[in-house]
């Protein structure tokens, strides 16, 4: 008997996906009680769309780096610097390197501050 070989990236329905084979190489892992936590529900929406996307970029990956090449697609970059204070403010990440001076990508890092993060 020949053992099944485990897929690298999960397969979705045809209606979570565009891709005609429902494999898809990147998504995010988003649990109810993060995005039900008042943490997230009070982000704005630029923080939202970039926290979402560090979540697919991160893969399973606690820390990560977003290029600018990717975060420039849905918004501008001054935008975005706002946004990763936001998600720091709420205690969603931290950055962990800042590299604009070197020009390279800061590295950012999902923390749980969330969990006890309260509004003000």
């Amino acid at each position: 008997m020949s053992k099944k070989v485990k897929s690298e990236f999960a397969k979705f329905k045809s209606y979570e996906s565009t891709n005609k084979s429902g494999v898809e190489s990147k998504y995010a892992r988003l649990t109810r009680s993060l995005m039900d936590s008042p943490a997230v529900q009070t982000l704005s929406h630029p923080a939202y769309r970039a926290y979402i996307e560090m979540r697919m970029v991160a893969l399973w990956e606690r820390d990560f780096e977003l290029p600018r090449h990717v975060y420039g697609k849905y918004m501008a970059p001054a935008t975005f610097v706002k946004a990763v204070k936001e998600l720091e403010a709420h205690g969603l990440i931290e950055c962990t390197e800042h590299n604009q001076n070197r020009r390279e990508n800061n590295r950012y890092r999902f923390i749980d501050g969330w969990q006890a993060w309260k509004p003000k």
